[in-house]
């Protein structure tokens, strides 16, 4: 019985199903402290606005289903649309503080490669993207 319930919840996509959950919920939370804080809100909303439909996109319609996007390319282009939308971020609103939070999506980019990816394929065939984004 233990054995069983290792194998169901605690493999190497339960930090992925949490991230996906908890980035569509920060995003959330962050559009609406933005909107009620700013007063130029939606000369400036326009990444977090991507930001908070793309998480809603990819919690809504991957939800548990994290297992058929191992090998795949769909989360760590998931990842990269995270970094380059708080990047943007940071450039629209003029706050440095958001640079800082994007290296939360390299990091987890980093643990799909490290983990969870099944791909045998050279790290400089498929995830130089991916490591030149980390060490910028």
């Amino acid at each position: 019985m233990p054995v069983d319930f290792a194998k169901k919840y605690f493999n190497t996509l339960w930090p992925i199903e949490l991230y996906k959950f908890t980035s569509f919920l920060t995003s959330s939370l962050l559009w609406c402290i933005l909107y009620y804080n700013e007063p130029n809100f939606f000369s400036h909303a326009h990444f977090i606005s991507l930001l908070t439909l793309g998480n809603a996109i990819m919690y809504f319609n991957t939800r548990e289903l994290s297992h058929l996007h191992r090998s795949g390319t769909e989360l760590p282009a998931y990842f990269l649309f995270q970094f380059i939308s708080f990047i943007g971020m940071s450039y629209a609103h003029g706050q440095n503080e958001y640079i800082y939070m994007s290296m939360i999506p390299a990091m987890m980019s980093m643990y799909f490669f490290t983990f969870v990816s099944t791909s045998k394929e050279s790290i400089a065939q498929k995830k130089s993207l991916f490591v030149y984004t980390v060490l910028f």
